[in-house]
């Protein structure tokens, strides 16, 4: 019994290390999936909760540079916040995005292609 327990407890924390480590190169293939492709997310880097990349189209004619966290402690009311920051040297864009599952909102958010 006791050797049951820790192996579900070992379980859930690798479990819990692979959501907190995910690389953000994910979220290319979910920004390609939810556009048709159209826009994707190059250069990827750091987590998908604290990350760097760039927007761009499929074409590669247009990038825009962009950096965001995810707040944890949204995510237990059931929202994901995610803040945009300016990238390293740039003032855009910035602002804040709000998903549940009533709908998306979006405040002061400022974005320059």
């Amino acid at each position: 019994m006791k050797a049951a327990v820790i192996g579900i407890l070992g379980c859930a924390m690798l479990l819990l290390a692979i959501a907190a480590f995910a690389p953000a190169s994910l979220l290319d293939r979910r920004s390609a999936a939810a556009t048709g492709g159209k826009v994707r997310l190059v250069d990827a880097t750091g987590t998908v909760w604290n990350g760097r990349g760039a927007l761009a189209n499929a074409a590669g004619t247009w990038r825009a540079p962009i950096a965001w966290t995810v707040a944890w402690s949204a995510l237990a009311t059931g929202t994901l916040a995610v803040a945009f920051e300016p990238a390293a040297g740039m003032t855009l864009p910035r602002g804040t995005l709000d998903a549940a599952s009533n709908g998306i909102s979006l405040h002061d958010v400022t974005i320059e292609l």
